[in-house]
Formats: C-alpha cells, sequence, structure tokens
C-alpha cells in the first residue's frame, strides 16, 4: 500500500495521507507530532483502488425495495 503514496507523502505538493497529532501527555495539551496518519478523500479512492486490484471488486447488492407511500384521503367533516 506504501507505493500508492509515493509522490503524495505528507509533505509532497498535492499529499493524499495527513498527520493527526496524538496527545504525548494524558490531560495536558502537549501533543506527539509525528502522530498518526490518515488518508485524505484522493488517498482513500486510491487504497479502494488497490484494494479492489487484489481482492476483487464488492459484490453487487440488490436495490432496496420502495417504500410504499399511504394514499392521501379526504376526511369529510363530521354531520356532511
Amino acid at each position: 500500500m506504501r507505493a500508492a503514496f509515493v509522490g503524495h507523502q505528507v509533505c509532497d505538493s498535492d499529499p493524499w495521507i495527513y498527520t493527526l497529532p496524538i496527545p504525548f501527555t494524558p490531560g495536558t495539551n502537549i501533543t506527539d507530532r509525528s502522530g498518526w496518519f490518515h488518508p485524505t478523500p484522493d488517498g482513500h479512492d486510491q487504497l479502494a483502488e488497490m484494494l479492489e486490484a487484489v481482492i476483487g471488486p464488492p459484490p453487487a447488492r440488490p436495490a432496496p425495495a420502495p417504500v410504499p407511500v399511504p394514499a392521501l384521503t379526504r376526511i369529510r367533516p363530521a354531520g356532511g
């Protein structure tokens, strides 16, 4: 999967991954700047393409059944 991000790393001009700082010391605002790495939407798309190439496309799913809508009825005034 690392190959997908060559040329799109954190400091590149078009990154597909970014860092999320994590708390370094619990209960403080001090963070570990190396943090976690998380893909951007473009990174997710690239990972999905690579994964699909390895394991195949997701299974087809039937379309959901339409939800029936009740017919509108007129309410007649009492005595009429």
